[in-house]
């Protein structure tokens, strides 16, 4: 017990010190693009006594009136920008902040991955997850503490669930970090499912407690959201995507094929590039992303069909239903504000790496010539990823950069 726990240290030692090393050069960047227009010029933010108000409130701010519009409701992240503000106004806090937070992101990866999988493996994918270009901009952009956040909170919930001792305490607290997963992004409704589908496949005797649990949270989250939003419902198609429901339909294989290539072969687009809908079908927007997307499936299968005959599928499915929601949502069949980003990648990110996980930790590993192998392959893809979002860090340095940037895409 003690020896697995010493391990487990040494592993998150390992991930913080990595996580700082990759990133420590964003911590000297400024505010950028909706920094501005969340935290400079945003007069709410800028004490602590307003904290109240962001929890009736929606969240953006509308020039010097002080008041919040809009139809999302993130008081979370709003609330950590004036705590933050109250202390050190300087955008290093702030980058210090959410690196901590996605640091400990990593962290949390580890330790859920290590309850399926053999921990070197574990500790691998975690601190893939932590470095890869695909989450660069998740960590080094002020603006998206709200995704760091929310899975933040989400992940502690899943911990608190695969605990094998539940007492109510534990139900109050995972419903607790539940309900603030989902008020720092409505993304966060992700997790109840996670939490729901784990107990299904693990735990069946709390399924009924734990949807209690949930029913009530989303009752008390459908009240806040009310009473902040309400006024606001109008607004709503300004966020989405002006297309039509058949542009968007043959749009999905080109946003699957975009997710793809960012995961293996991560390019240097800067931010999200501003793809558009489909609204001619041609070979290289439809069909070759289809055939790729189709592919890609049928991998999942084949592996699907490896790990059942190991007697692993009930790991393999849990991690494939978390990667089908988180990226299910993002495929544009219900509109969002853009059309792909890949920041949308965060979480879907940790089914996928849960699946291959599953998968390779099935391999005969006790063989030198494999672990080898894989471990110098493992050590070559952590290097280059890592040196690529290092140097991506640096996109966010000012508003010159981002400019500069943007040119070239």
């Amino acid at each position: 017990m003690i020896q697995t726990l010493v391990k487990t240290i040494y592993a998150i030692l390992c991930i913080v010190v990595i996580g700082f090393v990759v990133f420590g050069n964003c911590l000297s960047n400024g505010f950028v693009r909706d920094d501005y227009a969340q935290i400079v010029r945003a007069p709410l933010i800028h004490s602590v006594r307003a904290i109240p108000y962001l929890f009736i409130s929606s969240s953006h701010h509308k020039g010097a009136e002080g008041f919040l519009f809009g139809f999302f409701y993130r008081p979370i992240p709003f609330s950590i920008y004036a705590l933050i503000y109250s202390i050190n106004q300087q955008a290093f806090a702030f980058h210090l902040v959410q690196l901590v937070f996605a640091i400990s992101n990593a962290c949390l990866v580890f330790v859920l991955l290590k309850k399926f999988l053999l921990p070197g493996i574990a500790l691998f994918l975690s601190v893939l997850f932590l470095v890869h270009p695909i989450n660069e901009e998740v960590i080094a952009y002020i603006a998206n503490l709200q995704d760091i956040l929310f899975f933040f909170f989400g992940m502690v919930a899943i911990y608190i669930t695969t605990q094998r001792k539940q007492t109510i305490w534990h139900h109050m607290m995972s419903g607790l970090f539940l309900l603030s997963s989902l008020l720092s992004k409505e993304t966060g409704i992700l997790f109840f499912a996670i939490v729901w589908i784990y107990l299904l496949l693990y735990n069946k005797t709390l399924l009924k407690k734990t949807t209690l649990v949930m029913v009530s949270v989303l009752l008390a989250y459908f009240v806040l959201r009310i009473n902040s939003s309400l006024f606001y419902f109008q607004q709503v198609t300004t966020i989405l995507v002006h297309s039509s429901s058949y542009e968007r339909l043959v749009s999905v294989p080109k946003v699957f094929f975009f997710y793809i290539h960012e995961l293996f072969l991560p390019t240097r687009y800067f931010p999200s590039p501003n793809i558009l809908p489909i609204q001619t079908i041609t070979f290289s927007t439809f069909s070759l992303p289809l055939i790729v997307s189709m592919l890609f499936l049928a991998l999942f299968l084949v592996l699907y069909l490896f790990v059942r005959r190991k007697k692993q599928a009930r790991h393999f499915l849990f991690f494939f239903l978390w990667f089908s929601l988180g990226i299910g949502i993002h495929l544009q069949i219900f509109p969002l504000d853009q059309l792909v980003a890949k920041r949308w990648m965060y979480f879907p990110f940790v089914g996928l790496l849960g699946m291959f996980g599953t998968a390779v930790s099935l391999l005969p590993l006790k063989n030198k010539t494999i672990q080898a192998a894989l471990g110098i392959l493992g050590f070559i893809i952590l290097v280059i990823f890592s040196l690529q979002t290092h140097y991506m860090n640096s996109f966010w340095k000012n508003q010159t950069t981002i400019i500069r940037q943007l040119k070239m895409y």
